[in-house]
């Protein structure tokens, strides 16, 4: 049997951990541009429920790589789809398994590290801020060569709005 927790604050360098262990990702927000927390719970292969708003419509396709709710009914039926009872179960892990291998292939495919580094490098910003440091170091102290890989990878930020369910 499942249960709801609400989480305090995780620290940073636990959060992925936090995030594998759920059983599900829960955005409830009203608002929202791209979730990096979506996208996160997507890479660690942990469902992704979410309000159905344009930022989270534009990652999750409705029972394809996540689940959209617009009112509290509709997210009941979301849960109760991915934390059934026990004679529902065998459904339940089938979904849970198509909606997690449809949400990494699409990570793979627009949003893998490769991808994102290719789009930053694309940067003209993000190319003078390179430049910068390629012309003021000749070597990379510990500091700047971290910074200088925050710039060419993603780095994402969870904040602590969350909900997860957990086992």
């Amino acid at each position: 049997r499942a249960s709801l927790f609400l989480l305090e604050p995780i620290p940073h360098e636990h959060i992925l951990y936090a995030i594998k262990e759920a059983s599900v990702i829960l955005n409830s927000s009203l608002s929202e541009g791209m979730s990096n927390a979506i996208l996160e719970a997507m890479a660690c292969g942990t469902p992704a429920v979410v309000r159905d708003i344009a930022g989270n419509r534009s990652l999750i396709s409705h029972m394809e790589n996540g689940l959209l709710f617009r009112t509290p009914v509709d997210f009941q039926k979301c849960i109760l789809k991915l934390l059934p009872s026990e004679q529902e179960s065998d459904n339940a892990l089938q979904l849970n398994h198509r909606l997690t291998t449809v949400a990494l292939k699409y990570i793979d495919a627009h949003h893998s590290i490769k991808t994102e580094t290719n789009s930053y490098t694309k940067n003209p910003t993000l190319l003078q801020m390179l430049s910068y440091f390629q012309r003021k170091n000749t070597t990379f102290t510990n500091k700047t060569l971290k910074f200088y890989k925050r710039l060419q990878c993603l780095c994402s930020v969870v904040r602590h709005q969350y909900f997860l369910l957990v086992r």
